[in-house]
């Protein structure tokens, strides 16, 4: 139940949903950089983000150079609980 409650509790951010959606939208890894001026936030509470999320099972990363990069570990899956989120919504 742990690990349930992990994902949504990651998923349960504005600006880690931002985030997700991001790295949705792109094919591929994308430089946490990136999403600094998206969510109005610097860069050490989008490095923050990015590990609640891949400590989540969310995304996984990789150092380029001097650069962390994630991408979703499973874009089907998590496309999936983002609709299922939003028919609730929806259906309230």
């Amino acid at each position: 139940m742990q690990n349930k409650s992990e994902v949504f509790e990651a998923l349960s951010s504005e600006q880690r949903l931002r985030i997700v959606y991001g790295l949705l939208e792109h094919d591929g890894y994308k430089c946490y950089c990136e999403f600094e001026k998206e969510i109005g936030k610097d860069m050490s509470v989008v490095y923050r983000h990015f590990s609640k999320l891949e400590e989540a099972g969310i995304i996984e990363t990789r150092k380029r150079g001097r650069k962390l990069e994630g991408r979703v570990k499973k874009p089907d899956k998590v496309r999936k609980i983002l609709k299922n989120a939003e028919e609730i919504k929806n259906e309230s």
